[in-house]
């Protein structure tokens, strides 16, 4: 029997789609059936850890599921669900992360590419101009000419 590692934060493959099958309660069978359907047939040899979820099996998923966060399901990182959609922005949580990840994956290159650093200031100086605005009509404040 294989030593357990209690000291990991990340789930294996296994577990993640059986927490799925228990999130969405489903039994094995159930979603070995909506997966065949869809031309994935290794759903049996996931659940036994012998085979990680696939991109094809995880797109099938999160195509009938959305509410279950696609980077969690393929890697382990996050939460089962997306999470809450930002108040007015329509962008959830988990792409949220996934976006900010990507960012800070690649911060060094996008520093030094001319066109990112343009687009930055841009919506720098933007955020700036929507505060002074907010920060003028709070105290009645107008410009002076």
């Amino acid at each position: 029997m294989a030593k357990q590692d209690y000291n990991r934060d990340i789930l294996t493959s296994a577990e993640r789609f059986k927490e799925v099958l228990k999130f969405l309660k489903m039994n094995a069978s159930q979603m070995d059936g909506i997966l065949k359907s869809k031309g994935i047939f290794n759903s049996r040899a996931v659940l036994d850890g012998t085979e990680d979820i696939s991109m094809p099996m995880a797109r099938i998923i999160i195509e009938k599921w959305p509410e279950i966060n696609e980077l969690w399901l393929l890697t382990g990182e996050g939460t089962i669900t997306k999470g809450e959609v930002e108040t007015g922005t329509g962008i959830s949580v988990g792409d949220i992360e996934i976006v900010l990840k990507c960012l800070l994956n690649h911060e060094e290159v996008l520093l030094k590419n001319k066109i990112f650093n343009k687009w930055l200031e841009n919506k720098i100086l933007i955020r700036e101009n929507s505060l002074l605005k907010e920060i003028q009509a709070k105290y009645n404040l107008t410009e002076k000419a």
